[in-house]
């Protein structure tokens, strides 16, 4: 297994401005022309941005919490404004892959607007229910809506859950 870098090597290679969560090279970085001294460091990578230092690939939002905190999260790293791209310090913090799960968009398949309450795509219709630990059945949407948001007020969701 390879070695995780260094806060200090981190620092000798970029820079991170916690104001914009912009990476910066400090050296040119490689002779694939992966980037010059001063150029904006990583890539789109399904959003998140990816930064390949001495070959291995970094998620720039872990690479910030090393940069200022001298260690890699022990847990996940949550955007609190769900956009992966945005590596402004004050939009990171630690949470665990739950939490950061709870704090996730819709999908862009969702019809309904609210996490965990679907169609029931059964003969006998109505709507089915999602949520950590369990599942349900209701007839009606309004009743469907209320037992999702009754088990995540339950089970500690964040307020701004399903922005």
């Amino acid at each position: 297994m390879s070695q995780e870098i260094t806060q200090q090597e981190l620092k000798r290679v970029l820079h991170y401005d916690p104001e914009t969560g912009i990476f910066k090279w400090i050296v040119n970085a490689g002779a694939k022309g992966r980037g010059r001294a001063g150029d904006v460091a990583g890539t789109n990578d399904q959003g998140y941005i990816k930064i390949i230092i001495a070959g291995k690939k970094y998620r720039a939002h872990r690479l910030a919490f090393l940069y200022m905190n001298g260690n890699f999260p022990k847990n996940a790293v949550d955007h609190i404004d769900g956009n992966r791209g945005n590596n402004k310090w004050t939009n990171l913090r630690e949470a665990t892959v739950i939490d950061n799960n709870r704090n996730m968009r819709l999908y862009r398949r969702n019809v309904t607007g609210l996490h965990g309450v679907q169609p029931g795509y059964t003969k006998r219709g109505g709507w089915t229910i999602c949520f950590p630990g369990g599942r349900g059945w209701a007839k009606d949407f309004f009743e469907a809506c209320c037992i999702r948001k009754s088990a995540e007020n339950r089970i500690g969701f964040h307020e701004n859950h399903g922005r």
